[in-house]
């Protein structure tokens, strides 16, 4: 179809992307961890998950909360896999009020995230790189059509575009899904999701927020992560009554597009891998390890397994 025609692009493009791309695979795992590194430091989570020098760690346990390294693993082997799965190609679709977008990241998108992801991280190779592509396309941070040709070419990259990912996960602007997933995992991969295909005014326009004051939340941002900690227990809870108010703005937003209700529908509930669907795969591959993907301690398995318990009694009516 029209709308999933990609630009064309010039062969001197080609060449400058090309080598940022490998610039970019030569050093994932260091631009992942930079950005990881920085989402636990920022969001506060860092102290927990660490030496637990205040009162609610201490209280907590950091043996209860999920590590760094176990984060990494649960993003790379469940989060990036499924969102690919769902932002595969190049579109321009005209109900998407994003406009284009190329597995899933939009132009604005693509701008916004850049300088965190490839900038900031102060890799000489690719720094470099960038430089080398801002070269052949001056204006494309201006001019849509370079920028288009940028984005279109270097998300092709499988490893490229999943770093538009982690740059979600680990961002102080989503409220920094990536710490929450040590707290919950499917609770962080919610708040990463909506906040990826919606932005995240998702927290304030009533789907999350409203839910979390209703468990005792004050609104301070400074007690985010803090609160989601101590309010550990009820977490599942917390996620059945973010999903309620999920399918309610869906229908809200769709009933005077069909397709629209039909597209987002198929991506919350009626297809494997769609938001429900996953909560189940996440309960039985992460809170319980089914198989055997991660390394727990004995007390974290314990909380886990206790956490998949109440996740498999609850029930969702949307």
């Amino acid at each position: 179809m029209a709308y999933e025609t990609p630009p064309t692009i010039a062969p001197n493009v080609t060449e400058a992307i090309g080598k940022l791309i490998t610039a970019i695979g030569t050093n994932y795992d260091t631009i992942v961890d930079k950005l990881l590194t920085g989402c636990l430091n920022s969001s506060g989570i860092g102290v927990f998950i660490g030496n637990n020098t205040n009162v609610v760690g201490q209280a907590l346990g950091n043996t209860l909360l999920a590590t760094k390294e176990t984060i990494s693993q649960f993003i790379n082997n469940q989060v990036i896999p499924i969102t690919q799965k769902y932002d595969s190609a190049w579109a321009n679709h005209p109900t998407d009020p994003r406009g284009i977008t190329m597995k899933g990241v939009s132009i604005e998108m693509f701008r916004s995230k850049f300088n965190s992801i490839l900038v900031d991280t102060n890799i000489a190779e690719v720094v470099t790189a960038v430089a080398a592509v801002t070269a052949v396309l001056p204006k494309w941070r201006s001019d849509n059509t370079q920028c288009q040709q940028y984005l279109y070419q270097l998300l092709t990259d499988q490893k490229a575009s999943a770093l538009w990912i982690w740059s979600y996960l680990t961002s102080a602007t989503e409220r920094w899904p990536a710490a929450v997933m040590s707290i919950d995992a499917y609770l962080g991969y919610l708040f990463f999701e909506f906040c990826w295909t919606t932005g995240a005014g998702v927290y304030s326009n009533g789907e999350i927020d409203s839910v979390i004051k209703n468990y005792g939340w004050t609104g301070k941002m400074n007690e985010w992560i803090t609160f989601l900690i101590a309010k550990s227990a009820d977490t599942p809870k917390m996620t059945m009554d973010i999903l309620v108010k999920r399918a309610a703005y869906i229908n809200n937003k769709g009933k005077n597009n069909p397709d629209y209700l039909k597209g987002w529908m198929d991506r919350f509930l009626n297809n494997p891998g769609s938001n429900l669907d996953y909560l189940v795969v996440v309960n039985e591959n992460f809170n319980l390890n089914k198989k055997s993907l991660y390394t727990f301690s004995d007390s974290l398995k314990v909380r886990l397994e206790q956490k998949a318990a109440i996740y498999k009694t609850l029930k969702i009516n949307v």
